[in-house]
């Protein structure tokens, strides 16, 4: 949940700056290998250090967004 929290916005903010953009196509390239070096190196690396420093100390918030994303309030 955390990474995809926060890739939306990202997604946002790329897709504007793509769109006004005359020359596409190097934006683009410019993307793709952002998306792959997000989530192939960065991602993980991120995922780790929250599993280690914040989940422990965040477990009720975790467990009432689980709840929201199941539907169950």
């Amino acid at each position: 949940m955390f990474i995809e929290s926060k890739a939306s916005k990202i997604f946002a903010i790329w897709a504007n700056i793509i769109a006004k953009k005359k020359k596409k196509t190097a934006w683009l390239v410019a993307f793709k290998y952002y998306l792959l070096i997000a989530l192939f190196i960065a991602a993980p690396i991120i995922l780790t250090v929250d599993f280690i420093f914040f989940k422990p100390f965040l477990s009720a918030r975790i467990k009432r967004q689980k709840q929201q994303y199941s539907g169950i309030n």
